[in-house]
């Protein structure tokens, strides 16, 4: 868990550097026809959005490719209170392959009060109890997110 957060900080502070290096709403910066940066309520689409709405990178709430935030839609990833995405962490939502948090549902689901085909939780709603699942993901990610002390790949 301690090696998600991680990488979870680094993407807010390589995003909020981001944000301190570009000057925040000119619609001069633009990278491949989207203003690098923008603030909340800004009603075009960025690669960096603070505060709320259309972007790659949403850091508040709104809609993007992923979201870190209160609510809103991650495509690929969604971290927030409610949140919807292929892959969803939040205390209410729905994650199309993976949802873990309180309340919600997805194909593999580890939640309190979780919803799906694979689950795992206090009370369950699903057709497959995902216990040996569960720890062999486990087993994978914890492989994948090891820092390796030696040299190869």
């Amino acid at each position: 868990m301690g090696r998600l957060l991680l990488l979870l900080l680094a993407v807010l502070v390589t995003a909020l550097m981001l944000a301190g290096l570009v000057t925040l709403d000119d619609p001069s910066q633009r990278v491949l026809g989207m203003p690098a940066v923008s603030l909340g309520g800004s009603n075009e689409t960025s690669w960096l959005v603070l505060g709320g709405g259309k972007g790659v990178l949403v850091i508040g709430g709104g809609v993007g490719l992923v979201l870190l935030g209160f609510v809103g839609a991650g495509v690929f990833f969604a971290l927030g209170q409610a949140a919807i995405g292929l892959v969803a962490v939040a205390q209410a939502g729905v994650g199309l392959f993976a949802f873990f948090g309180q309340l919600g549902g997805g194909f593999a689901a580890l939640a309190q009060l979780p919803l799906g085909i694979v689950t795992r939780g206090q009370v369950r709603v699903g057709a497959i109890a995902g216990d040996d699942h569960f720890t062999a993901a486990s087993r994978e990610l914890g492989a994948l997110l090891r820092f390796r002390s030696s040299g190869s790949p």
